[in-house]
């Protein structure tokens, strides 16, 4: 019996060893994790502190306009490559993001938001109109079926079912100007 119970003693005392490293390497983890996270508050306030601003840099009119007419084209763009036709119609919604619509107007199809120049009910889908020219530079039209003037107005019609341009006014020293671009 006296063997047996110092063997049992032995594995005891061996399995309390494994345990304590065990507790031991537990706790050396804790301490590198509290010990990491603390390095990565402290220096990325630091990084923070040594950032000139937070705050996006002052945009020209004219930066924010080719930003939005990037958004708009990309839109009409995706549009017409899933749909196969350029949108029937354009929609705003309440918090300022433009619809595109076909036959169903639904804004969790196809959406566009966060424009910097443009309010969305200013972003028109019109007609073609031999020499049509948008009223002022806080509007934009896209007009299917046509092509851009050499005066910066909507030229000719284009046959091509997938052809449109944005029409959009630009300042200049005269006054707003009608910019033509080809999607």
């Amino acid at each position: 019996m006296a063997f047996q119970s110092a063997g049992a003693a032995r594995y005891r005392s061996r399995a309390q060893r494994g345990r304590r490293r065990l507790l031991v390497m537990l706790g050396a983890l804790l301490v590198l994790a509290v010990l990491g996270v603390a390095a990565y508050w402290y220096f990325s306030s630091r990084a923070a502190g040594t950032q000139p601003s937070k705050t996006a840099p002052s945009l020209s009119f004219g930066a924010k306009q080719a930003m939005d007419l990037n958004l708009v084209a990309g839109a009409v763009g995706q549009y017409a490559s899933a749909n196969g036709v350029l949108p029937a119609h354009f929609s705003a919604t309440q918090d300022g993001r433009l619809v595109l619509c076909g036959t169903v107007c639904d804004p969790t199809l196809y959406a566009v938001g966060g424009f910097r120049a443009y309010n969305a009910a200013n972003i028109r889908l019109m007609n073609y109109t031999a020499g049509l020219a948008v009223p002022d530079q806080n509007t934009m039209y896209v007009v299917p079926g046509a092509k851009c003037g050499s005066d910066g107005h909507a030229g000719d019609p284009n046959p091509i079912s997938r052809s449109a341009v944005i029409l959009y006014g630009a300042q200049t020293s005269s006054g707003t100007t009608t910019r033509c671009i080809v999607l």
